[in-house]
């Protein structure tokens, strides 16, 4: 699974970790995925590459001590679920995260954007907040998970869909409620 290229050991020790196994597969394990994975996705892949399920509660503190020396970074995503990435120190230290996939991106580098930052910062002074780091991540759809759209029909070219009663006086579902308010409603 280690490549001649990275060496996990070295990383740990460098960052005054203890050299464990558990720590190694995880390390090595982040660096070879393209994507953050959550806490069962990391148990799982471990599963995977040693033969062994690992104990849940190792694998939490290993992700948390990785994190606490800059090794990977826990990202929270929309669906409040973290995830964990290998720390990777991109152009603009930008991201942008898909809310479906939760596939993550680096944004490009834009001459405008540190001006913004620099004058979001300063906005935040005079209210008496101090910023340590600014990282701006942009959610949304990526393209992989976009439903196609046609080409022909738009929201405004289409009429939006009425539901109607049937001669019953049940609404379109035929619930409770839908026959109490139809049962109201003048004929």
């Amino acid at each position: 699974m280690a490549h001649a290229t990275f060496d996990s050991e070295s990383q740990l020790r460098d960052r005054g970790l203890r050299v464990t196994r558990a720590a190694q597969t995880v390390l090595e394990l982040l660096e070879h995925t393209s994507q953050p994975l959550t806490h069962d996705e990391v148990a799982a892949a471990y599963t995977t590459a040693t033969g062994e399920e690992p104990d849940r509660v190792t694998i939490y503190r290993v992700l948390d001590r990785l994190v606490e020396v800059g090794l990977c970074d826990r990202r929270v995503g929309a669906d409040r679920v973290n995830r964990f990435a290998r720390h990777v120190e991109a152009a603009s230290g930008n991201t942008f995260e898909c809310d479906q996939c939760h596939k993550v991106l680096a944004l490009p580098s834009d001459p405008e954007l540190p001006k913004v930052m620099g004058r979001l910062g300063r906005a935040l002074r005079k209210q008496g907040i101090d910023t340590r780091r600014t990282a701006l991540t942009l959610h949304g759809t990526c393209g992989d998970c976009e439903p196609a759209k046609p080409a022909a029909a738009t929201p405004a070219a289409r009429p939006a869909a009425r539901p109607t009663r049937s001669r019953t006086g049940k609404g379109p579902a035929g619930s409770a409620t839908t026959r109490r308010r139809s049962a109201s409603l003048p004929r």
